[in-house]
């Protein structure tokens, strides 16, 4: 797998080839020079998330299977300047479960340009408009990608938890509850 094919598809990256260095286009890489101090979590140009120090702290003691990180720092492309000593950490999500239950799921469609595609995307999506099987109750991992969804992962509800009682709001993550039917 190539890096790109490998974050688009939830599999591993080897740690060798995760980034330890972010570069900053002027204007074209983030929505605003650099994430603020309260923000929790950001993607930058390919969908790539990016974490704030407070996340890592209770994902990295989360059941994690082979999801891992690699802190990075972030540089001014054209002056090869360090942009901030905060520090962030890039996120492989590398555990895999299909357990959405797409025929009952409410607010997903699929790619209108190619149906026959094997992904489906969010429509203004409500809590519990998603319906995950049984199998995401007795998860032996709290962080996993659905391979039928570009771009979205899932927290089993102890690590929500534990988020929430570091002061981490599902708001600030913008998550979704999703039902176990």
């Amino acid at each position: 797998y190539s890096f790109n094919k490998a974050w688009e598809t939830g599999s591993y990256i080897a740690p060798n080839a995760m980034p330890t260095k972010m570069f900053k286009k002027p204007i074209l890489d983030l929505p605003k020079e650099l994430p603020t101090a309260n923000e929790i979590a950001f993607s930058i140009t390919g969908g790539y998330l990016i974490i704030s120090q407070d996340f890592y702290n209770v994902l990295s003691k989360a059941r994690l299977g082979k999801t891992h990180f690699s802190q990075v720092q972030f540089y001014d492309i054209i002056t090869q300047e360090l942009l901030t000593n905060t520090p962030y950490y890039f996120i492989n999500i590398a555990e895999q479960r299909e357990w959405v239950d797409t025929s009952i799921s409410k607010n997903i469609s699929k790619n209108p340009y190619n149906p026959s595609l094997p992904t489906f995307y969010l429509n203004s999506v409500q809590n519990d408009d998603i319906k995950l099987v049984s199998q995401a109750r007795t998860s032996e991992v709290d962080i996993w990608c659905d391979p039928q969804f570009n771009q979205s992962f899932f927290m089993s509800n102890r690590l929500v938890n534990q988020l929430v009682e570091v002061g981490i709001t599902p708001e600030q993550l913008e998550l979704i509850a999703c039902e176990i039917v």
